[in-house]
């Protein structure tokens, strides 16, 4: 886990409470709250913190595809899993990285990283 820089306590959606996870980059609670309110987002996080990082948007987008479609990895229509992708990499991933939830290199296409208690958060 990276290290974080700013501790957050708000609560978000009933039992989701940004007290468990600490934001970098000098990212207000709001704009945690405000990246955390999405829940494709929230699906994201749960994905990167069951798997193996680093881990490459392909392989986030099948896992995101999959879960949303209620299927298995194998069964996700390829259609679905390149509109997944396209909005991780230029919408969703930068958005949990400006807010330092995430460590994403895009040029490479990887995530490197997720923040400290993050995982407290998407259990």
């Amino acid at each position: 886990m990276m290290p974080a820089k700013e501790s957050s306590t708000a609560d978000l959606s009933g039992d989701l409470s940004l007290d468990a996870i600490e934001g970098g980059d000098g990212a207000s609670k709001s704009e945690i709250h405000d990246a955390l309110a999405d829940e494709r987002r929230r699906e994201i996080l749960s994905v990167l913190v069951e798997g193996a990082l680093p881990a490459h948007t392909t392989d986030i987008a099948q896992a995101v595809a999959a879960r949303e479609a209620g299927t298995s990895v194998e069964a996700v229509t390829t259609e679905h899993v390149a509109t997944v992708n396209r909005l991780l990499y230029h919408h969703q991933l930068p958005k949990l990285a400006d807010v330092g939830l995430v460590e994403y290199d895009a040029e490479r296409g990887v995530v490197e990283d997720v923040a400290d208690g993050v995982e407290r958060i998407v259990e």
